[in-house]
């Protein structure tokens, strides 16, 4: 976060180089809407109760995917929250497919990773990434998250 006056910027592409103070608020104001998407998140999202519920599986059995990496989790307190984007009744694990590869590849947290699992993509042809993922594999796109990151480069 250094600002420096001496950074060859055009400033009348750019605009001039933002103060200290505005560049603390823009920071503050960034860090209050990703705190907002985190609650928004977990209160649409599953506990571990109606999750073991809808597969059929104790509770430990939902502790055990989040900490594999099989499902997503968010701690809120003491308990874990589950996004309900990754449950497909539709498919034989009731899960969304190879997840733990997906957050390996992805370059953020399980709150950016929801977000773009239900955004649409011109790289899927305006599809959803999850919408792809359920149409044609996870493998296009694990993929596609691996480019979003330096890692993939």
């Amino acid at each position: 976060m250094t600002l420096s006056g001496n950074d060859d910027l055009d400033e009348e592409s750019w605009g001039t180089v933002p103060t200290r103070a505005e560049v603390f608020e823009a920071v503050v104001g960034n860090l209050a809407n990703q705190y907002a998407a985190r609650q928004a998140l977990a209160a649409t999202s599953l506990t571990c109760k109606q999750a073991a519920h809808q597969l059929g599986i104790r509770k430990q059995a939902i502790t055990a995917k989040i900490d594999e990496g099989k499902l997503i989790g968010l701690k809120q307190g003491r308990e874990w929250r589950l996004p309900a984007w990754q449950f497909v009744p539709d498919s034989a694990s009731e899960i969304v497919p190879r997840l733990d590869a997906l957050q390996a590849a992805f370059p953020g947290g399980p709150v950016s990773l929801s977000a773009w699992m239900n955004k649409p993509s011109n790289e899927f042809d305006g599809r959803t990434p999850l919408q792809e993922l359920l149409a044609h594999g996870p493998g296009g796109v694990v993929v596609h998250a691996q480019r979003l990151t330096a890692a993939g480069w």
